[in-house]
């Protein structure tokens, strides 16, 4: 029971621990995870996958509103 009771506290203290570097970090994290998502959805993918997957005119637009303008170096 002590060692179960131990390891709860080392695995919250390890918790605290992630989320202060969250806070210090999240919005570098959230700008970089962001780049990396358009680059992927704008840059890398096959124009066949994205012709498949937004088929219709609709969301054809909706793809090229988000891309048209996208200068992202990788």
């Amino acid at each position: 029971m002590k060692i179960l009771l131990i390891m709860m506290v080392l695995l919250l203290a390890g918790c605290a621990q992630y989320r202060a570097a969250i806070g210090s970090y999240g919005a570098e994290a959230s700008d970089a995870s962001l780049h990396d998502a358009l680059w992927t959805v704008c840059k890398a993918i096959p124009v066949g996958a994205v012709k498949r997957k937004f088929d219709t005119p609709k969301r054809m637009s909706v793809y090229a509103e988000l891309c048209g303008d996208v200068e992202l170096v990788p």
